[in-house]
């Protein structure tokens, strides 16, 4: 309903104003709808498993490309992928978009690394830190107010015995997702 509603409103005499709110507005279904996909994906009881086609590396890539357009940002993604890191499946993919949102579109990071290996996956950024008030939530394995996308995360995790660690400061934030090895694989339901 709201996309019909931003189509029916681009037209070609729209002030600047006009066209400002309805970019915000298209932006603002475009995050809805991800997040609500990143929602049913936690909610559904069997997990996608990446196609025989289909690698971790390819799919952040293509994620990353389009979060950057999505944002008008001209942060540089670094994706660092070693082998075997497609064993943790569809389900990652889903905590690193929503970690690389957050800091491109929250934090106004420059510079994003992406780091996955068999233990896991590491995201830093040099963006704006997180405040007090919200490290101090996420230690206690709380979400912080407002913040569905770590919302997301935390669920994840908490469902998967996966450990988040955050460290934040004025130079930017680093999210660890520790898998355990010996944990079965998401994409095993």
């Amino acid at each position: 309903m709201l996309r019909g509603l931003v189509a029916l409103f681009q037209r070609d005499d729209l002030g600047t104003k006009d066209a400002a709110r309805l970019a915000r507005t298209e932006r603002a279904v475009d995050s809805m709808e991800r997040s609500v996909a990143s929602l049913l994906e936690l909610s559904r009881s069997e997990r996608r498993v990446l196609a025989a086609d289909e690698d971790i590396a390819t799919t952040v890539r293509h994620a990353a490309d389009q979060i950057t357009d999505y944002w008008d940002s001209d942060a540089e993604i670094d994706l660092e992928v070693m082998p075997g890191s497609d064993k943790h499946g569809a389900i990652l993919i889903v905590i690193l978009q929503v970690l690389v949102t957050n800091a491109v579109q929250h934090a106004g990071a420059t510079r994003v690394v992406v780091h996955i290996d068999t233990s896991g996956a590491r995201v830093c950024d040099d963006g704006r830190g997180m405040d007090a008030e919200q490290l101090a939530a996420i230690e206690h394995n709380q979400v912080p107010d407002g913040r569905l996308g770590w919302s997301i995360v935390h669920r994840i995790c908490e469902r998967y015995d996966w450990q988040p660690r955050v460290r934040s400061g004025c130079s930017g934030t680093e999210v660890t997702i520790e898998i355990d090895a010996n944990a079965a694989s998401p994409d095993a339901n």
